[in-house]
């Protein structure tokens, strides 16, 4: 990577964007861009302003792409999924990627990160607030003290599930003063023997055979659950709404349900009441003063077309099931919302556009090639890189293999 930044300094179309980026002047558009040059920009303006830098792709797999293409240049990349909402019922529901995304929060809140790269799709959908993941983020020592039960209470807020063998991931039991938990960011279940109220030990433990392995001194534990709220506040919110006139009886009796299952400590798919808790927010309030960078705006506003017709059609269905009431409807950021966010940013695109989603102060016109695949074949190299080595271009050849590398460097 310190090679590229050297020969990036040398280019003066990069050297205007950076100039542009340094003087805060954004939103600036940047086209002739293939996806690996957007993901050695990126990478460059991370080392050359010291900022982290926020890449939205379209879809995941391009997200999912640029990520793996940034952490082979040697940064720390990380990747926000998008996730399933769970509004109907809560059977054969997977928090597999909620789990992920919570862990992903977690490094971005910590500023553990160089590079984050996110799709369209994730970053419309709301998320936990940060204020709200730090303070459900704890850590357990040995020798600290504890009460079970409050213990027990905190998890379940957090998203944790009380069971008789803790077996799986964001669960936990209770056995005299043996405490089990598989914390959703741990490879391993631990166990935390009390004595009294004080931590006298933390060890992982296979979750098959149940036995103790490697001892430690300290567990970090994070939320098993994007959504988290106060139980009563939310049955109070619930309540009050239940003689809304313009509810329908499926609206009312749901609404009446979870309550009542809230009461009695029982787990709802909170994700139907979004709208109504003050725990929620967006992706963007983790992202500080990093730069953003939009990948395909115009790919990004055919996604929101297909996206809106979707959604459109789920929202009515869950209405008419009694699922969302017109409070309870809006499911993710629209169009205005998430452009009105994301404006300040670099627009990155591969082809000139006539317009943009977002006015740009200034367009800067790159003038890279991405060569073809080569299979190995130098011929085939070097005859597509002959056009930059005619105009005396610089050329950067990112080898899978260094015997590849070293057989191109020494044609």
């Amino acid at each position: 990577m310190k090679l590229i930044n050297e020969v990036l300094k040398k280019d003066p179309d990069y050297l205007s964007l950076l100039n542009e980026v340094e003087r805060g002047r954004l939103p600036i558009v940047c086209t002739g861009l293939s996806l690996i040059h957007k993901a050695i920009i990126a990478a460059s303006l991370r080392g050359h302003t010291g900022k982290r830098v926020v890449l939205i792709t379209h879809d995941e797999a391009t997200a999912a792409e640029l990520c793996g293409d940034i952490n082979a240049l040697g940064l720390k990349c990380l990747n926000f999924p998008a996730r399933d909402l769970c509004i109907g019922d809560l059977s054969g529901y997977s928090k597999e990627y909620e789990h992920k995304r919570i862990d992903t929060l977690s490094a971005v809140a910590d500023g553990a990160f160089d590079l984050l790269t996110i799709s369209l799709d994730a970053a419309v959908q709301y998320t936990v607030k940060p204020e709200v993941l730090k303070s459900a983020r704890f850590t357990l020592k040995t020798g600290d003290s504890a009460d079970t039960s409050e213990l027990a209470e905190r998890l379940i807020n957090a998203g944790y599930t009380r069971s008789q063998l803790c077996e799986g991931l964001g669960q936990f039991s209770v056995r005299g003063g043996i405490f089990d938990l598989f914390p959703v960011n741990s490879e391993k279940p631990c166990r935390i023997e009390f004595w009294g109220d004080e931590i006298d030990s933390i060890s992982y433990f296979d979750p098959e055979t149940q036995r103790r392995e490697e001892n430690a001194d300290e567990i970090e534990i994070s939320p098993a659950a994007e959504v988290m709220f106060d139980p009563p506040k939310l049955v109070a919110k619930l309540k009050t709404e239940i003689p809304n006139p313009a509810l329908t009886l499926k609206q009312r009796d749901i609404l009446a349900k979870d309550a009542e299952l809230l009461e009695n400590g029982v787990k709802i798919p909170p994700d139907r009441y979004i709208p109504l808790l003050d725990t929620m927010g967006t992706v963007f309030e983790y992202f500080g003063d990093s730069l953003l960078m939009l990948s395909e705006s115009g790919n990004m506003a055919e996604r929101f077309k297909s996206m809106e017709i979707q959604l459109s059609a789920d929202t009515e269905n869950y209405l008419e099931e009694g699922y969302l009431f017109s409070k309870t409807a809006k499911l993710q950021l629209d169009k205005t919302e998430f452009f009105g966010f994301a404006g300040n940013g670099i627009i990155a695109e591969n082809f000139p556009r006539g317009s943009y989603e977002i006015k740009p102060k200034s367009v800067i016109n790159f003038n890279y090639k991405r060569s073809t695949a080569w299979g190995g074949d130098i011929e085939v190299l070097l005859e597509d890189i002959s056009y930059m080595r005619d105009i005396r271009g610089n050329v950067v050849i990112l080898a899978g293999e260094q015997r590849a590398g070293c057989k191109a460097f020494i044609h």
